[in-house]
């Protein structure tokens, strides 16, 4: 009898044992809920950075996508999708800088957001210069002048202005880039014509040409001084990347074929006339300081400051005409500048600075193609 109950005991105790087995079995192990791990700010047009288009990395357990876009803490546009994948395009920005975007996440997971940036920059204002053939140089002027000589140029876009202030800005905003004078914690400043620069710590693009500290940048329109060539280069390839069109610095042949006018060329001495007072800031009348952009008569062309204000960086190395040298130790500087006499400011005046030579005289201006 005893076995008998004992037996009975085990068996149901196997049954009970094998049966809660059987259901921890058969329990489906719960799926993770997944979340979007980030956001992609696409760019579909061919012509410009302007239109972009909105999409999230995964959209599963997703239910709606809230996507908002501010710019200097102001919503500009709001817009919301219920449905996969969530993306939105053809979403068009009316004005240039840092934008910030969030992704509103509405998931079985809960809610959450997803941030973001975008930097988009508006094309350099431009006048188109037609290409053609023009002589260059001259063979009765200074002798680094001549020999004058036939030279071809295809068409391209100059740049209206010098880059300013508040442009150059915009790229250190947008990428955080350090300039050779940032990083030598120093730049060049002259004071009177003919004089050896005195080395200027601290001094660098956000200063003026006395190498005071600007109080504002984002809207400044005098030209950024105190940059090397490698600077110059580095903003053309942002804006390259920014617009999907190509900027580059002008040859010494494009710059003066556009400083004379291009076709529409008039034969004067300076950029635009052949008094330089109308056309040029020199030191005869610029009170010994840079001044802002288009404040002086344009050339035939519609183009400013070619005559003085600031040296404009070419992409040539400095040599004898006909043909400019393949390497060397100085870059070619043309237009003259707010210290110097305004003869230096004519368009066959050639000049030259080494390609690291930040200082207060020198800008320059992009071409586009």
């Amino acid at each position: 009898m005893l076995l008998t109950r004992t037996f009975l005991f085990l068996s149901i105790c196997l049954a009970f044992f094998s049966c809660k087995h059987d259901v921890i079995e058969n329990t489906p192990t719960p799926r993770a809920c997944e979340q979007a791990k980030s956001f992609t700010v696409g760019n579909p047009s061919t012509l410009s950075q302007s239109l972009i288009s909105l999409s999230l990395s995964a959209t599963t357990d997703i239910v709606q996508v809230d996507w908002s876009i501010s710019q200097n803490g102001v919503k500009i546009r709001e817009i919301s999708s219920t449905s996969a994948p969530f993306s939105v395009s053809e979403i068009s920005l009316n004005v240039d800088g840092k934008f910030d975007i969030k992704a509103n996440i509405t998931s079985s997971c809960g809610t959450y957001t997803l941030s973001g940036e975008y930097y988009y920059a508006k094309p350099v204002e431009s006048v188109l210069v037609n290409g053609g053939t023009f002589t260059m140089g001259r063979s009765n002027g200074s002798p680094d002048e001549g020999p004058a000589h036939l030279v071809s140029v295809t068409s391209f876009y100059a740049g209206k202005y010098e880059v300013t202030v508040s442009e150059f800005n915009k790229f250190i905003e947008a990428t955080s880039y350090l300039t050779d004078a940032e990083r030598a914690k120093q730049s060049y400043i002259y004071t009177q014509t003919g004089q050896i620069p005195i080395a200027k710590s601290g001094v660098n693009w956000r200063y003026d040409s006395e190498g005071i500290v600007y109080t504002n940048l984002k809207d400044n329109p005098n030209p950024v001084l105190y940059l090397s060539h490698a600077d110059a280069i580095a903003f053309c390839e942002w804006m390259t990347k920014m617009t999907k069109k190509t900027y580059r610095l002008p040859t010494e042949a494009e710059w003066e074929y556009m400083a004379k006018g291009g076709r529409t060329s008039t034969g004067k001495a300076y950029a635009g006339s052949n008094d330089p007072s109308e056309v040029a800031w020199y030191n005869g009348n610029s009170s010994m300081r840079v001044h802002p952009v288009g404040l002086k008569k344009s050339n035939e062309l519609g183009i400013y400051d070619m005559s003085g204000n600031v040296y404009e960086m070419c992409s040539d190395w400095y040599g004898s005409y006909p043909n400019p040298p393949s390497s060397g130790l100085n870059k070619v500087l043309r237009g003259g500048c707010w210290l110097d006499p305004y003869l230096n400011s004519g368009v066959y005046s050639r000049s030259y600075g080494t390609p690291n030579g930040n200082s207060n005289i020198t800008g320059f201006r992009v071409v586009i193609q």
